[in-house]
């Protein structure tokens, strides 16, 4: 009986360990980069969490729109006040599923690829993107990287006419995080 016991908490212990890995951040890099014959506009914010669980690639990032931060203070606040509506809708969200979850080593030093099959919620509207990346253990830490694009329009962000040439219709968005294990 003794020896059951034993191998029955040995078992759990290991299938705890394996199943159920998650990795955490709350100071992820987020910076969006609009390009337009007029002029460059670029934001970062620093405050932006992920939460990975390393069995199943279920994946969910937030982050507070007013934490981006602009080289200029006027951009910033047009960005919040006229076309994001912080007060309004307060944060971006990404909720996804990494697909290639199988054939990833979380603790491998290498840079290994991955497919995020993610939906987007900003400005209060959902859209649905395909997201390539990159993670890599270093050091204990596990290392995201991802770029993509999105466009205002998918999100309904109106841009006014005015000022529709100095804002490019698709923007980049890079997100770089170094998670712990929780």
């Amino acid at each position: 009986m003794k020896k059951i016991l034993i191998l029955s908490a040995i078992f759990t212990l290991s299938v705890a360990t394996t199943f159920g890995q998650r990795y955490f951040t709350r100071t992820g890099h987020a910076n969006f980069f609009s390009h337009s014959s007029l002029e460059d506009i670029s934001a970062d914010n620093n405050n932006a969490s992920l939460v990975i669980d390393a069995s199943s690639g279920e994946l969910i990032s937030k982050m507070l729109m007013k934490s981006f931060v602009f080289e200029k203070a006027l951009m910033q606040e047009h960005f919040n006040e006229n076309y994001i509506e912080s007060d309004k809708f307060p944060k971006a969200i990404l909720k996804g599923t990494i697909l290639n979850v199988k054939e990833l080593d979380f603790s491998s030093t290498e840079v290994q690829k991955l497919m995020i099959d993610a939906k987007v919620t900003l400005h209060g509207v959902e859209k649905a993107y395909k997201i390539q990346g990159s993670i890599q253990n270093k050091e204990g830490m596990l290392i995201c990287k991802a770029i993509f694009n999105m466009k205002p329009e998918d999100h309904k962000i109106e841009i006014p006419k005015t000022v529709a040439g100095n804002i490019a219709e698709s923007i980049r968005v890079t997100v770089n995080f170094e998670c712990k294990k929780k």
